[in-house]
């Protein structure tokens, strides 16, 4: 049971949203100085960036609306407010932020499984090479025959990092074959650091450069001086991350569980770094969470009470012998969880026919998640 783990019970939501204003209801200067994401004084006081028209719902700003309700110069204000907020003049929330390019990826394909690309060339077939170029055909063929099966690619940085700057234009060909079809692409390199190294980081791997993806894996470890720069990219760039909370190897426990529950503190502050990227649309944030699929179903429960506006990742379907049902369990109106199959599907033959055994795997698992 939770209890008998040091857990405290699921409690209400600490961090909301604050409700979304109608046009109606807010003067043009203020419905301009929302989109502009200003009130840069605050954010540094609650310790996050950006925020545009979502405010902490604990929060009072009724008086600063007032106050700009009341202010003659709007101009000399509006100029003020974006030197302070850093942000584009024309101010105006993007169409389709993370979140919301993560359910139209799901919807359409009705579904939540995302191929992990996993080239362990011990395990690769025999009759391809054991180099960069071999890992990247061996990866190629199987997204060739298993787009249309699932919602994103998630490349493990490791894997091909071992063969040096071949391994590095490795990943930047399947980023843009992965593109191309249409995927929604994740670096799972688990990155972290503070200051101007997370930032180049976030830059690296949350922009538009050769290795830019739609997402990326980062560890807490450091706390928020480490999550926030990547946390900026994904409001300035439409990006994702997915956070360390419970990982899904068996030595987790020495430092995610126990007494003090890591756990816990990491998705408490999920929830906080979430704010700012929340789609009203779908409630749910461009900052998710990596929670295992092989920890017990009532964790899983557990942790979606913590992180209810939160995407998981959940690890371990498969091979690992991860719930799919209990990951299911936890979804929100459909969405809300990814599931990153690899060696199961990548492994599940070494001989010439590999490619239609990893298509008739991943076929299996689709039926297994479809509604």
């Amino acid at each position: 049971m939770v209890h008998e783990r040091g857990l405290e019970p699921p409690r209400e939501n600490k961090f909301p949203l604050a409700p979304q204003a109608s046009a109606s209801t807010i003067s043009p200067l203020v419905h301009v100085v929302a989109r502009l994401r200003a009130f840069h004084f605050c954010a540094e006081k609650f310790h996050w960036r950006g925020g545009g028209a979502f405010f902490l719902a604990n929060t009072n700003l009724s008086n600063l609306f007032g106050v700009f309700q009341n202010v003659k110069k709007s101009a000399a204000i509006l100029f003020f407010l974006q030197k302070l907020s850093n942000f584009p003049a024309r101010g105006t929330l993007r169409a389709m932020n993370f979140s919301e390019k993560l359910e139209s990826a799901v919807r359409e394909k009705n579904s939540c499984l995302m191929l992990g690309l996993d080239p362990n060339i011990s395990k690769m077939p025999k009759f391809l090479p054991k180099t960069a170029a071999g890992a990247q055909e061996f990866c190629e063929k199987i997204l060739d025959a298993t787009h249309d099966l699932i919602c994103g690619v998630k490349i493990q940085m490791a894997y091909f990092e071992q063969f040096g700057s071949a391994g590095i234009a490795a990943v930047e060909n399947l980023l843009k074959k992965s593109r191309d079809l249409g995927l929604i692409t994740m670096i799972d390199g688990k990155r972290n650091d503070i200051g101007a190294t997370a930032e180049a980081y976030a830059a690296a791997y949350l922009a538009d450069g050769p290795l830019g993806a739609d997402c990326c894996t980062v560890n807490p470890f450091l706390g928020s001086d480490g999550v926030l720069p990547f946390v900026k990219k994904c409001e300035e760039n439409d990006r994702g991350i997915f956070v360390l909370v419970r990982t899904s190897n068996p030595s987790a426990l020495e430092f995610q569980g126990g007494k003090e529950e890591i756990s816990l503190r990491v998705a408490e502050k999920i929830e906080e770094w979430n704010i700012t990227t929340q789609s009203p649309k779908n409630m749910l944030s461009s900052v998710g969470a990596v929670i295992g699929a092989t920890i017990e179903p009532d964790f899983l429960k557990f942790f979606r009470d913590e992180m209810p506006h939160a995407w998981f990742l959940c690890p371990g379907v498969g091979a690992q012998g991860g719930s799919l049902d209990a990951v299911k369990n936890v979804r929100v109106n459909g969405l809300g969880v990814l599931i990153p199959v690899s060696r199961s599907v990548l492994y599940a033959s070494a001989d010439e026919n590999f490619v239609a055994a990893a298509r008739d795997e991943m076929q299996k698992l689709w039926e297994l998640q479809a509604d």
